[in-house]
């Protein structure tokens, strides 16, 4: 952990609740509902919160809105599917388990889960006057772009958190964070239909950011002759050029999300009485027992 006195975690809900879907066996309770994400998630909810014991937390998810993104490049994300209605199903559950477990649901129409976390990122090393670590779980790589001496991103694969920080980028990739952004403009990114520059894969991108330092600076020294590179590469280069800005805007992630207060607001303890109501009307019946919970933690009945 982190030698600051406070803990932002910021979890990447849609990369999260993705993970648990597809590695959770199918479950559902007796009235039909599937739980196999929500079980999953609410396994981690408590896993993370015991980790971390966070001051802080938040949890940013997409919405189905187009982003601006979408508006710049209508190609962004094009052919990707929606979620699948058994996980759709399940998304409000998981919105409101971590509610109860004092996780703000921080989502904003027109803006992206990344986005969310960007701007948290931002904004949560001023809280408490600089004095807060920002922690951020997520399976998504684009968001090494936001490392920093106060910004940590635990990847999430293959169920364990691996931590970066600036000099584990460093030693990875031969760059600083903030310069991810640069690479993924010329190598574009299929998943997302980021475009690129037709040719260059990441080696050559990470290559070319190291030796120039940035997008600018690559195409200043290109224009003035002073890069010695193959005539083919130059070619890609000039040709792809009004991609890669226009990827370097897509592969950027926004830092000025308009958030609601309460995702800086301090984290309170689970309420275990809702909890219970919670884990009693979805039949997880194994987080009851994990946690202890008992009908004398009982409050209203659950309903959502």
């Amino acid at each position: 952990m982190d030698t600051k006195k406070s803990v932002m975690l910021a979890i990447d809900g849609n990369s999260l609740i993705n993970r648990e879907y597809y590695g959770m066996p199918q479950l559902s309770s007796s009235g039909g509902l599937h739980t196999n994400a929500v079980l999953g998630f609410v396994n981690k909810l408590i896993r993370y919160t015991a980790a971390f014991s966070p001051d802080f937390a938040a949890a940013a998810f997409d919405l189905p809105e187009p982003t601006f993104r979408h508006l710049r490049y209508p190609g962004y994300k094009a052919s990707r599917k929606g979620m699948p209605e058994e996980l759709a199903e399940q998304l409000p559950y998981v919105k409101e388990a971590c509610r109860i477990f004092g996780f703000a649901v921080a989502e904003e129409a027109g803006w992206e889960a990344d986005d969310i976390l960007g701007t948290i990122a931002e904004k949560a090393e001023n809280i408490e006057d600089g004095d807060t670590a920002a922690y951020i779980i997520t399976g998504d790589r684009d968001c090494f772009q936001l490392i920093s001496d106060g910004v940590f991103v635990l990847y999430n694969s293959n169920a364990e958190l691996t931590k970066y920080d600036p000099q584990k980028i460093r030693e990875q990739y031969g760059l600083e964070p903030r310069q991810l952004i640069d690479v993924k403009a010329l190598m574009g990114d299929p998943s997302d239909e980021i475009p690129g520059v037709a040719g260059i894969g990441e080696k050559g991108a990470l290559r070319l950011i190291a030796e120039n330092g940035s997008l600018e600076a690559l195409y200043k020294n290109l224009d003035a002759g002073a890069l010695k590179l193959l005539p083919a590469a130059k070619k890609k280069l000039l040709e792809g050029r009004e991609d890669a800005f226009l990827s370097r805007e897509l592969a950027e992630i926004c830092r000025s999300a308009p958030l609601k207060p309460e995702v800086f607001q301090k984290r309170r303890e689970p309420d275990r009485g809702r909890l219970y109501d919670f884990c009693k009307s979805l039949e997880l019946f194994s987080v009851i027992k994990k946690l202890s919970l008992s009908p004398a933690d009982e409050q209203l009945q659950f309903e959502f």
